[in-house]
């Protein structure tokens, strides 16, 4: 099925959206939008780049769920140490600021970098970056 025009598609999406939020909210007694509040995106430097990154691949290994993130069968975490694009993941741009994945899994977290990276302001839109 193409789109009839370039609205279409937009159209379509936002139609079966707010008829599957009005039966979730029914069932449940929720009210307003279903994934408010849910993703955001701040700009961040460079180190933090590489932490978040981190925090991320980890995060199974944290959860107990297997014990090296390499073996976590989503991407991007797989596509990285393998060192080639994949269908979901491009791996071009973290590996132009880290060439060796796995180097990177291997380090010791940075604590503070950490913390900041798990508070970070993401509804709010200001940058992350190293205290001043």
């Amino acid at each position: 099925m193409t789109p009839a025009d370039a609205d279409g598609l937009r159209a379509t999406f936002a139609e079966a959206h707010r008829r599957y939020t009005g039966v979730i909210n029914a069932r449940f007694r929720w009210t307003g939008h279903l994934f408010q509040g849910r993703f955001g995106a701040v700009v961040v430097e460079e180190p933090h780049l590489l932490a978040a990154a981190r925090y991320i691949a980890l995060n199974p290994v944290v959860a107990g769920l297997l014990s090296r993130a390499e073996d976590w069968p989503w991407p991007s975490t797989r596509a990285q140490p393998a060192g080639g694009d994949d269908e979901f993941a491009t791996v071009a741009p973290l590996r132009a600021l880290i060439p060796y994945f796995a180097a990177l899994l291997a380090v010791p977290a940075d604590e503070a970098t950490m913390i900041r990276i798990e508070r970070a302001p993401t509804t709010i839109g200001r940058p992350i970056r190293r205290p001043e």
